[in-house]
Protein backbone atom coordinates (compact mmCIF):
# COMPACT_ATOMS: atom_id res chain seq x y z
CA UNK A 1 0.00 0.00 0.00
CA UNK A 2 1.23 3.53 -1.09
CA UNK A 3 1.59 6.42 1.65
CA UNK A 4 -0.80 7.72 -0.90
CA UNK A 5 -3.78 5.75 -0.02
CA UNK A 6 -2.73 5.66 4.04
CA UNK A 7 -5.03 7.26 6.49
CA UNK A 8 -3.48 10.21 7.39
CA UNK A 9 -2.25 9.31 10.72
CA UNK A 10 -0.35 5.82 9.15
CA UNK A 11 1.14 7.94 6.03
CA UNK A 12 3.67 8.87 7.79
CA UNK A 13 4.78 5.82 9.74
CA UNK A 14 7.98 3.79 9.07
CA UNK A 15 7.02 1.33 7.77
CA UNK A 16 3.74 3.28 6.10
CA UNK A 17 0.70 2.55 6.61
CA UNK A 18 1.10 0.23 9.59
CA UNK A 19 -0.35 0.34 13.42
CA UNK A 20 2.16 0.34 15.46
CA UNK A 21 2.88 -2.97 16.66
CA UNK A 22 1.98 -4.36 13.82
CA UNK A 23 4.88 -3.70 11.43
CA UNK A 24 7.43 -7.31 10.99
CA UNK A 25 11.09 -6.84 11.09
CA UNK A 26 14.35 -9.12 10.38
CA UNK A 27 14.18 -12.04 12.84
CA UNK A 28 10.62 -12.36 13.70
CA UNK A 29 9.05 -15.25 12.73
CA UNK A 30 5.79 -15.59 10.37
CA UNK A 31 3.35 -18.40 9.92
CA UNK A 32 3.95 -19.45 6.27
CA UNK A 33 0.32 -20.59 6.09
CA UNK A 34 -1.19 -17.36 6.69
CA UNK A 35 1.29 -15.00 4.52
CA UNK A 36 1.69 -15.22 0.50
CA UNK A 37 4.22 -17.24 -0.47
CA UNK A 38 5.99 -16.49 -3.98
CA UNK A 39 6.10 -19.33 -6.46
CA UNK A 40 7.24 -16.72 -9.15
CA UNK A 41 9.89 -14.67 -7.66
CA UNK A 42 10.68 -13.51 -11.32
CA UNK A 43 7.10 -11.46 -11.56
CA UNK A 44 8.83 -9.20 -8.58
CA UNK A 45 12.30 -8.82 -10.30
CA UNK A 46 14.34 -11.42 -7.87
CA UNK A 47 16.10 -14.43 -8.81
CA UNK A 48 14.84 -17.97 -6.99
CA UNK A 49 16.00 -17.92 -3.20
CA UNK A 50 18.92 -19.45 -1.95
CA UNK A 51 18.12 -22.93 -0.93
CA UNK A 52 15.75 -23.32 2.69
CA UNK A 53 14.64 -19.84 1.81
CA UNK A 54 11.14 -18.69 0.07
CA UNK A 55 10.01 -15.09 -0.67
CA UNK A 56 7.12 -14.26 0.81
CA UNK A 57 4.66 -10.90 0.84
CA UNK A 58 4.08 -10.07 4.44
CA UNK A 59 1.74 -6.77 5.07
CA UNK A 60 2.48 -5.30 1.85
CA UNK A 61 5.91 -6.20 1.53
CA UNK A 62 8.30 -9.14 0.04
CA UNK A 63 10.68 -10.55 2.72
CA UNK A 64 13.20 -13.59 2.41
CA UNK A 65 12.46 -15.74 4.91
CA UNK A 66 13.06 -19.34 6.43
CA UNK A 67 11.57 -22.17 4.94
CA UNK A 68 11.65 -24.84 7.58
CA UNK A 69 11.62 -21.62 10.54
CA UNK A 70 9.55 -18.60 8.93
CA UNK A 71 12.34 -16.68 10.26
CA UNK A 72 12.51 -13.47 8.36
CA UNK A 73 15.86 -13.14 6.85
CA UNK A 74 15.52 -9.88 5.05
CA UNK A 75 13.25 -7.32 3.79
CA UNK A 76 13.11 -6.59 -0.03
CA UNK A 77 10.53 -3.97 -0.50
CA UNK A 78 7.14 -2.48 -0.52
CA UNK A 79 5.14 -4.48 -3.15
CA UNK A 80 2.17 -2.38 -4.70
CA UNK A 81 -0.09 -5.97 -5.77
CA UNK A 82 0.34 -9.82 -5.51
CA UNK A 83 1.50 -11.20 -9.36
CA UNK A 84 1.36 -14.82 -8.09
Amino acid sequence: MTARACPPGLAKKDPACLPPGQARKVGDIIDLRRVHVVTRPGLYGVRDAPSGQRYAIVNGRLMRVDSETGRILSILRVVEAILD
